[in-house]
């Protein structure tokens, strides 16, 4: 798992989606339709920080 300058770990879309529990197609149509943290390009890959889906994860249990 790659870090960002911050020594934050960065998420790809599959360790993503394996971190949801969902299917790739799942976290697809879920970014799609704008449902995941916001994620960051790093070459001309998407990551996402774990710490920023972390946070995301704590706001979607607090909303249910």
């Amino acid at each position: 798992m790659p870090m960002d300058n911050n020594g934050q770990a960065l998420l790809t879309f599959t360790e993503l989606a394996q971190l949801l529990r969902v299917s790739r197609s799942t976290a697809g149509r879920m970014q799609r339709e704008k449902l995941l943290p916001p994620s960051i390009i790093v070459g001309r890959r998407k990551r996402w920080r774990r710490l920023d889906v972390d946070k995301w994860l704590e706001q979607q249990q607090e909303g249910n």
